[in-house]
């Protein structure tokens, strides 16, 4: 949920293979880039796969939250409530010394954006979706120029702890 336009974006750049890392815990062996959007089901194989993926110096994009935000329309207007989103988030970046925080990152100077509310959309101003523009970003050394924003539903802060990370064999 969320991310659904991914792969369709990433496609225009190279070939996607979606894998249901989740449910299978593998990661093809002809991966350049493993993209694991708001992971759902985090075990100890996952986090095996995971490191044997890095260990092999390929690339890995996390990209989740600590908290699920749900949309209704009331009678005076938009509502919506935040909720402490699946453990996995959690589980997946413990082993590697991060710790997401239950908290919500604020845009004070957000503005109305469209959501899907039970299937309809709908224009909600909540301070909680952070739009990272293109003039917010430097892409000087990327081979392409910066083509639109970024919208962050809901996005959580996380703890790096560089002792942990240094354990796990990782630099912060």
């Amino acid at each position: 949920r969320g991310f659904a336009e991914v792969p369709r974006y990433l496609a225009q750049h190279g070939p996607v293979v979606e894998v249901d890392v989740d449910g299978t815990a593998f990661i093809p062996g002809d991966v350049d880039v493993l993209f694991w959007l708001q992971p759902q089901r985090v075990r100890s194989r996952h986090i095996a796969e995971l490191r044997r993926f890095l260990a092999s110096g390929r690339s890995v994009v996390l990209a989740g939250s600590s908290v699920h935000v749900d949309y209704s329309a009331e009678p005076k207007g938009m509502r919506f409530s935040a909720r402490v989103a699946s453990p996995a988030w959690e589980r997946l970046l413990e082993p590697f010394g991060v710790t997401p925080r239950p908290d919500l990152l604020m845009d004070r100077n957000s503005g109305a954006v469209p959501v899907d509310v039970n299937g309809t959309p709908q224009v909600v101003d909540a301070p909680f979706h952070l739009r990272n523009l293109p003039a917010f970003r430097d892409f000087r050394r990327f081979r392409t120029p910066a083509r639109g924003g970024i919208s962050l539903i809901a996005a959580s802060p996380l703890e790096f702890d560089p002792r942990r990370a240094a354990d796990a064999g990782y630099v912060v």
